[in-house]
């Protein structure tokens, strides 16, 4: 009983991490530059300490993706910089789903 509550803790974690990527990349596609200088109030650059290391780790690992793929994109004209992002978005969507599968299988095949 233990295990399958455990189990699906760190499936729904799991989900979790790949929403906050995907909504966040949304957000992005939406806003834009809005989002882009949020994300960036978030980081310090360069993280001295372990506070501000942690701080970074946290956003890169929860919303990190879309603003990565984004600022490779920001060099084209404002319309394609959207529709590739909304492309990439399209497969970051898709890669998530699939590695959610992957790594929900072998979580129950090592706990389950």
């Amino acid at each position: 009983m233990l295990s399958d509550q455990i189990i699906e803790y760190i499936e729904i974690f799991i989900a979790m991490v790949f929403v906050a990527q995907f909504g966040f990349g949304i957000a992005l596609l939406v806003l834009g530059k809005v989002m882009m200088e949020y994300y960036e109030w978030g980081i310090f650059r360069p993280a001295t300490n372990w506070f501000q290391k942690s701080t970074n780790l946290f956003m890169k690992g929860t919303i990190g993706a879309g603003p990565y793929f984004y600022a490779r994109l920001i060099k084209y004209p404002w319309i394609i910089t959207k529709l590739l992002f909304a492309i990439t978005l399209i497969f970051m969507g898709l890669t998530s789903i699939v590695l959610y599968y992957i790594l929900t299988w072998i979580i129950n095949i090592l706990l389950g």
